[in-house]
């Protein structure tokens, strides 16, 4: 799942992930993890943090959907 891609990326990236999820819940994960980075090549401060928000907390609703857990490390 790459959020941190342009919004065509995510997208298609978001309409797999039910069955991603479905799939790591039957192998028996329970937690899934990325990591954040304070930066962007295209976008400000401010806009990549909204971005990486609003796209962490769609993704993180379809993991808890399916019994699994976000775990997130903030690269600073």
């Amino acid at each position: 799942m790459d959020y941190r891609n342009n919004e065509e990326v995510f997208r298609e990236g978001m309409a797999l992930l039910p069955e991603q999820a479905t799939i790591l819940k039957k192998a028996g994960a329970m937690r899934v993890g990325t990591r954040i980075t304070p930066a962007s090549d295209s976008l400000t401060y401010l806009q990549n943090f909204k971005q990486t928000s609003s796209r962490l907390q769609q993704l993180a609703a379809i993991l808890k959907n399916h019994g699994l857990r976000l775990g997130l490390e903030y690269i600073g």
